[in-house]
């Protein structure tokens, strides 16, 4: 199907063309009862089939449509109103069937006009033929402009057959990138949790064996088991409040970085936030990214890192806002952004800003931008 634009504009030039050919024939008849009938009959089928076309897409009415046309080009002569016909109606027949049949169509036409042009129109032989002639480059131009039509809706197809796979492959990339982190998280809570929970069953296992015959021992166990535990819950603590961030705060500026950095104290972290340069109001999806930045940082931090200290540097600057997060619990030396990250950089990007996550002085690094646009 042809782009809905390119509808519209054919609907316009077709209401117009057979506005055209209804004062044609109330207004200015062709000579003759019979000639006035095709001429009623003629108007009524390019109208006709287009009508039929569009609402229900059959094929055969651009050849009814077309039909109309030629018939109409017969009985009242190669005007000019008659040329814009025969373009039209060859090039949709061309569009609907291809430029075989089209050239099919148009060389029948030619003949048929060669042969009845003098007797339908009243004409010369000479002016017959310069018509018929005339009407065979328009027919002919009719075709190229059915097959730049039909290339269009051929690309416009493709194009859209192309987005959808884009779509669908990226759909499966983000699921397996989320499976692969669930997966990922799962393993650290084996091994991390699973293990010291194991340690405490351990522990109050051996201080239940050694109780009657060494009670001080087995109260140092119980002791340890206590502290164990705590440890557990820590690590809980903090993997719940990883896996279930904080959601947007109400507040905006300094204000929404500063409480979202309390909540993360809560995991054990020490979050310092400092700002530099005029503050500045944000717009909704500015001010979406950077806090989805620095909580989509601190969560990896929770999650992936033996960090102790996070700071955060805001940086009014005229121009732009630009974040820093960095931590000191070390990293790799190449890192490999997963899912949220890479969801940061196309975001920022499509803000017209950047985003970039490298190993920093102590841990690592994470730097975005957003440009003057975004604030107000």
């Amino acid at each position: 199907m042809l782009p809905a634009r390119v509808l519209r504009l054919l609907d316009l030039v077709i209401g117009l063309l057979g506005l055209m050919l209804v004062v044609q024939v109330i207004a200015f008849p062709a000579p003759g009862v019979r000639a006035r009938a095709l001429g009623a009959i003629s108007t009524a089928a390019f109208l006709l089939g287009w009508v039929l076309w569009r609402t229900r897409g059959q094929r055969w009415a651009l050849g009814l449509l077309c039909a109309g046309t030629v018939l109409n080009v017969q009985i009242h002569g190669g005007s000019g109103l008659g040329s814009i016909l025969l373009l039209v109606g060859v090039s949709l027949v061309s569009l609907g069937y291809g430029s075989r049949i089209a050239l099919a169509v148009v060389a029948a036409i030619v003949a048929t006009m060669a042969l009845t042009a003098p007797d339908m129109a009243g004409r010369s032989s000479a002016m017959a033929v310069a018509d018929v002639a005339g009407a065979a480059i328009i027919l002919l131009l009719g075709v190229l402009l059915g097959q730049a039509l039909g290339e269009l809706s051929r690309e416009r197809r493709c194009n859209a057959e192309l987005l959808d796979e884009v779509r669908r492959a990226a759909i499966t990339e983000q699921e397996l990138m989320l499976a692969d982190e669930r997966a990922r998280s799962a393993r650290e809570l084996h091994d991390g949790l699973g293990h010291q929970l194991t340690l405490v069953v351990l522990s109050l296992e051996f201080a239940e064996k050694v109780r009657q015959r060494d009670a001080d021992r087995a109260f140092e166990e119980v002791l340890v088991a206590k502290q164990t535990a705590s440890d557990a819950l820590a690590h809980m603590r903090r993997w719940v409040r990883a896996l279930n961030p904080p959601r947007e705060e109400a507040v905006s500026g300094n204000a929404a970085f500063e409480a979202l950095a309390r909540s993360f104290r809560g995991t054990g972290l020490d979050v310092e936030v400092t700002h530099t340069g005029q503050e500045g109001e944000l717009d909704r999806a500015g001010s979406l990214f950077a806090l989805r930045m620095v909580q989509e940082g601190l969560t990896n931090v929770v999650r992936h890192s033996n960090a102790t200290r996070v700071g955060l540097l805001l940086d009014w600057r005229p121009d732009r806002l630009r974040l820093v997060l960095s931590d000191n619990g070390g990293g790799p030396a190449d890192l490999n952004p997963g899912f949220g990250l890479r969801s940061l950089a196309e975001r920022a990007a499509e803000l017209g800003g950047s985003f970039e996550a490298r190993p920093g002085p102590d841990g690592v690094e994470i730097v975005g931008e957003i440009p003057r646009e975004a604030v107000r």
